[in-house]
């Protein structure tokens, strides 16, 4: 059974059943699109792309979160096209990313919102674009008639291309198959145990693993409903997703750390006395180091409303292995809090990475039947191996993620990127660790970066701090900064040069981690400028 064959078996099952509620403005339902109505339209832009000539290839789809998105992605698969969700070109960190991603996939087509042509053009210039708008087939009220055709491609072939995150370097094309998604929705189901009753509430981007994946397909292969607003609306004003949570006593729900962290500091008395989370019992949290700090505040705030710690399901996964591998309680050892442990069909391997690191801590390795098939080649439009993996440990599939890890009594403890550890007097440190040392200081500290640069301070590494100085004047951050430097000492022995950045400030991927090869770059431009300052006075 295919990932279509399986949302169409529902459609005829339950064609009333809502598959998506979307929510404009993340309060406002304005569009509830029913399985019924979502494979006729799936079926109707199929059709399209079939009359068109747009059968097979490669394609890119730039298109606002929503239902039309979920339905050109599924028309886009029956008709055998091979598709690559990127994100609309506002800003500068997004043109660069689709710029990037357009350049490797060499798409047949882009698939676009009319407002982005224009850029889309500089962007990607010379390839035919296909608005949504032209493939859509009215309100959506449609039914299911028919079969659908017989254009997608088979369970092994190519379906989705997800642009990984790009923290250390450029967004490479993971391609995923058919037969990758099933595997990988069946261990998130075995995991969360979700129905066709049961409610999913998301708001993370959908060209981002963890929204497209667990935030959208998952749900629906088993018949599931769900609602989702756009990342925006829940940045601008975080307590909508919570408020979603209540009106629709959702289930299950998926955030980076930051969102939970985001939520829990920005929610006002009034907007928690009107909030019932009692309902909610898989909150997945994952995709960026876990703090505990993060855990415990966000259940002490909401456990007025009915939140039990219990429902945090800590995870592990990258685009390489289309979402998850590991899944388990907030268990805290140390100064970590757990990833899990491997869910039922997934491998899990250390393997040593370098001399210089401790006993027991090993890059990890994956394998499992949601193992994606490789990298896209756009020259050849296909796939080819990933860099780095092997097939020789009992005839299975493993790839290397560059994290490294240590197992505690089963659970995986995901330590660092392996690019990231800090060479310090001979031997590596993990930046992760330093970073929530310093943001364990004081609740201030949103965020924190250790990268390691030549100071101009005598530092040993450079500490980026997101510092929300609100109420604070400036002797009180300054003794702030002098406890961080003198925690960092005390705990690790080295010194640190800090700098100081806004909120929200810091550069950061689509999934919410710090891309610290691009802090790196801006501290070095900061040294840079000192350092003209002091040669012109």
């Amino acid at each position: 059974m295919t990932v279509l064959s399986r949302i169409f078996a529902t459609a005829r099952r339950s064609p009333d059943r809502p598959a998506l509620r979307f929510l404009n403005n993340g309060e406002e339902e304005t569009v509830t699109l029913t399985y019924g109505a979502l494979a006729a339209e799936v079926t109707h832009i199929c059709l399209k792309l079939c009359a068109l000539g747009h059968v097979g290839g490669s394609a890119a789809l730039i298109a606002r979160p929503g239902p039309a998105f979920l339905t050109t992605l599924l028309g886009l698969m029956a008709a055998g096209t091979v598709v690559a969700p990127l994100p609309q070109p506002r800003g500068g960190p997004a043109r660069h990313r689709v710029a990037s991603s357009l350049k490797q996939l060499r798409p047949s087509i882009i698939v676009c919102e009319e407002e982005d042509a224009g850029e889309l053009e500089r962007l990607g210039p010379g390839v035919r674009r296909v608005y949504v708008s032209e493939l859509r087939g009215g309100d959506g009220a449609g039914r299911l008639k028919g079969a659908l055709p017989q254009a997608e491609a088979g369970d092994d072939a190519p379906s989705i291309i997800q642009f990984s995150s790009g923290s250390t370097a450029e967004p490479r094309g993971v391609v995923i198959s058919g037969r990758n998604i099933l595997a990988n929705a069946a261990m998130i189901h075995s995991v969360a145990n979700f129905g066709a009753e049961d409610v999913t509430v998301s708001w993370l981007p959908h060209t981002h693993d963890m929204g497209l994946i667990g935030g959208l397909l998952a749900p629906m292969l088993y018949g599931g409903g769900v609602v989702q607003m756009s990342p925006d609306a829940f940045f601008r004003r975080p307590v909508r997703w919570l408020q979603a949570l209540t009106r629709y006593q959702a289930r299950l729900t998926v955030s980076p750390d930051f969102g939970y962290a985001l939520a829990a500091r920005r929610i006002s008395p009034k907007a928690l006395s009107s909030l019932d989370l009692s309902q909610l019992k898989a909150a997945f949290i994952g995709a960026e180091p876990i703090r505990p700090a993060t855990i415990d505040r966000f259940t002490q705030t909401f456990e007025p409303a009915g939140f039990n710690r219990s429902a945090f399901v800590t995870c592990y996964g990258l685009a390489e292995t289309t979402l998850i591998c590991t899944a388990g309680t907030a268990e805290i050892v140390g100064k970590h809090v757990s990833s899990g442990r491997a869910i039922e069909g997934v491998r899990i391997e250390l393997r040593q990475a370098s001399a210089e690191h401790r006993p027991g801590e090993g890059e990890i390795w994956i394998g499992g039947p949601h193992v994606a098939l490789g990298l896209w080649d756009g020259r050849r439009q296909t796939y080819r191996p990933f860099e780095r993996e092997d097939c020789e440990s009992g005839g299975q599939r493993l790839v290397a993620t560059g994290d490294l890890g240590r197992v505690d009594q089963g659970a995986l403890i995901v330590l660092d990127r392996l690019k990231d550890t800090l060479p310090v007097r001979g031997g590596t440190l993990g930046p992760v660790e330093l970073e929530l040392e310093a943001c364990g200081v004081h609740a201030s500290i949103q965020s924190a970066a250790a990268v390691s640069i030549s100071t101009g301070h005598g530092g040993d590494v450079a500490l980026a701090l997101e510092i929300d100085a609100r109420g604070l004047d400036s002797e009180a951050v300054a003794a702030i900064e002098r406890e961080v430097k003198a925690r960092i000492a005390q705990e690790f022995g080295v010194r640190a040069a800090l700098y100081r950045f806004k909120p929200w400030s810091l550069p950061r991927t689509t999934s919410g981690k710090i891309r610290r090869f691009e802090v790196r770059a801006l501290l070095v431009e900061r040294e840079q400028e000192r350092e003209s300052d002091v040669q012109a006075r």
